[in-house]
């Protein structure tokens, strides 16, 4: 017979391994604190590979002169 168990095919570093539904996050839950102390209330993380970049372009060599081009 074979043996039933075994190690994992792969990392558990991101998962679960899907896109995002959304591009912005979403925060459950908020500390308890005084409005005396200033501290991070809600941090918003984001899932790996969703980064969006819109860079302006001021040069005059490129065709696409102060044009927004979006790289994901």
């Amino acid at each position: 017979m074979a043996k039933r168990n075994h190690p994992r095919r792969g990392s558990m570093a991101f998962s679960p391994r899907k896109r995002s539904p959304r591009h912005f996050a979403h925060v459950n839950a908020w500390p308890e604190t005084d409005a005396s102390e200033v501290r991070v209330q809600g941090f918003a993380g984001w899932k790996a590979g969703m980064t969006h970049v819109l860079p302006v372009t001021s040069t005059p060599a490129p065709p696409p002169q102060d044009r927004k081009s979006a790289s994901p």
